[in-house]
């Protein structure tokens, strides 16, 4: 899968997740999934459990921590490295 179809997949389910309307350019690294798109507890889980599904990965236990999953750079870090494992 090449970085452009998996940046582009990943903005796609998490605008499936939302209820934010977000544009491309509001997807910066440091652009926080819950104070600036909204998400809470629970539209966080289903967003983890879309895209294990999608992108047929799975997050260890020490990765769903705020650290990793709350800011989109480091969501798309994560996913990056394990799709990239996976290959």
């Amino acid at each position: 899968m090449e970085r452009n179809d998996f940046e582009v997949d990943l903005k796609k389910i998490i605008r499936e997740n939302t209820y934010v309307s977000i544009n491309d350019e509001d997807f910066k690294d440091n652009t926080d999934l819950i104070v600036d798109l909204g998400f809470d507890s629970l539209s966080i889980v289903k967003l983890i459990a879309d895209i294990e599904k999608y992108f047929k990965i799975e997050f260890e236990i020490n990765e769903l921590v705020s650290e990793v999953i709350a800011s989109y750079g480091n969501l798309k870090k994560c996913v990056s490295n394990k799709i990239n494992k996976e290959v």
